[in-house]
């Protein structure tokens, strides 16, 4: 019955449907760029945060942590202004530094900024860390990656890094015996600071501070660390980008426009609906006229419109993908990335629900009058 209703409605009013679906899909393609722009500038905003907290600094020749750990423990308590962690960038490729899985070691300011970034960065929670006694007394334990991953060895050929247990069951970092307390998604082991193998060589550090901190103080932070280490043994300071916060605003007002823009398109859609429930006002009047209930028209109704909008949907993703994405691409790196097949089911499934109950909402009423009440219309 529907299949034939949706077929002669199409046959006597072509025009009027290819209008409704060329329409609608305009406004979804509008949807989805107004979406990508917010998604890369809150995506910019992000990193122009990070970037504004975040140093780098380098020593002139690899360091053995054994040499230099009084330095760094004196130089990471003599910093003036709050910092979350130090991240301890390991020298080379070799083997023996295969176990951190291109991951530095962690020197972090506070168990509480530990357990606090763990939880925000891999969503552990305090039961799947070390404990506090663990981190203060600089015990052997590790958190390990669900990954064992690769290494490129001293050819620089890549090599399967399987984690190498003793019969106790603890993992080997070069010789020493750690005792794993959690793992987390990704790859490579978190080594803590002070628990750390004899002989692992040091080529930097970077700072993740707590603020954002101006240039003088970012200055100050780099003077202490040539004072402590000595400037013959420093080769390059990368200063917090602060700059990139300008960007941040910028990103802001972009996300408000698009926030503008979405909204004036969802009133132009409710127009449309509404459009469309009334030129079928008259027609589901006489359904009514003849025998047809409520349901059974509204059932109809939705059932054509949830047509009108997968169609509109099916055309607006495809459109959007061969040339809006293409074009917009270029200036938004985030449109390749988010973009995909999962992502257009997702909001095309989204948008039909939605739709749905905006429509609904508009011919409900009328469709739920009495049979008098449609005859006098008629």
């Amino acid at each position: 019955m529907f299949c034939k209703y949706l077929i002669k409605s199409f046959k006597k009013s072509p025009l009027y449907y290819i209008m409704m679906i060329l329409l609608e899909a305009a406004l979804i393609v509008v949807v989805l760029t107004a979406n990508g722009i917010v998604l890369d500038s809150v995506t910019e905003s992000n990193n122009s945060k990070y970037m504004a907290k975040h140093m780098e600094l380098r020593f002139s020749e690899p360091q053995l942590v054994d040499d230099i750990s009084d330095k760094l423990n004196s130089f990471a308590e003599s910093i003036p202004y709050d910092y979350i962690l130090i991240d301890i960038n390991i020298s080379g490729n070799e083997q023996r530094y295969s176990f951190y899985g291109g991951l530095p070691i962690k020197l972090f300011s506070s168990y509480q900024a530990m357990t606090s970034y763990m939880n925000d960065t891999f969503g552990l929670t305090q039961a799947e860390l070390p404990t506090k006694q663990q981190f203060e007394n600089h015990d052997n334990v590790v958190l390990v990656g669900n990954d064992a991953g690769t290494y490129l060895n001293e050819n620089s050929e890549r090599v399967s890094n399987e984690y190498r247990y003793n019969d106790c069951g603890k993992l080997l970092i070069s010789q020493e015996e750690y005792c794993v307390v959690g793992h987390y998604s990704g790859y490579g082991v978190y080594v803590f600071w002070g628990t750390e193998p004899t002989g692992t060589e040091i080529s930097g550090i970077d700072i993740l501070l707590k603020n954002v901190i101006s240039e003088k103080q970012a200055s100050e932070i780099s003077n202490l660390f040539c004072e402590i280490f000595g400037e013959q043994n420093v080769t390059d300071i990368k200063l917090p980008q602060i700059n990139d916060l300008l960007e941040q605003r910028k990103n802001t007002v972009s996300i408000c426009i698009c926030v503008v823009m979405q909204v004036i398109v969802v009133f132009n859609i409710m127009l449309l609906f509404k459009y469309m429930s009334n030129s079928k006002r008259r027609l589901f009047s006489v359904f009514r006229f003849c025998g047809f209930g409520p349901l059974e028209c509204i059932m109809m109704n939705c059932g054509e419109f949830l047509c009108v909008s997968f169609v509109s949907s099916f055309l607006a993703s495809i459109a959007f993908e061969l040339f809006v994405k293409s074009c917009v691409g270029v200036y938004y790196s985030i449109f390749d990335v988010a973009f995909t097949l999962d992502f257009y089911i997702e909001v095309a499934v989204i948008y039909m629900a939605i739709s749905l109950l905006i429509y609904f909402i508009c011919i409900a009423p009328s469709l739920g009058k009495s049979v008098a009440d449609e005859a006098r219309r008629i």
